[in-house]
């Protein structure tokens, strides 16, 4: 069979602006007690806590909306919105 009639799908790749450095924040986060919940950027560029203790306890939701208690340090405390 000839190759000539196969279709191919093009693949699009979602290029980065930049590499990561470390510190740099993830979109992911782990909440483990005594821990900031967010997960930055090690030296070696693979997820890892945020290496501040601590300072702020309280509710945060994520994105798909589910409510979790989190604890964060001063500089990744979520920002609250009041009404």
């Amino acid at each position: 069979m000839s190759d000539m009639g196969r279709r191919y799908r093009h693949v699009r790749s979602s290029l980065m602006d930049r590499m990561p450095k470390p510190g740099d924040l993830i979109s992911a986060f782990s909440v483990q007690p005594g821990r900031c919940f967010r997960m930055i950027y090690s030296d070696m560029l693979q997820a890892t806590h945020c290496y501040e203790p601590p300072v702020w306890k309280g509710s945060w939701k994520d994105v798909k909306g589910r409510t979790w208690y989190v604890e964060a340090c001063q500089k990744q405390e979520p920002k609250v919105s009041t009404r």
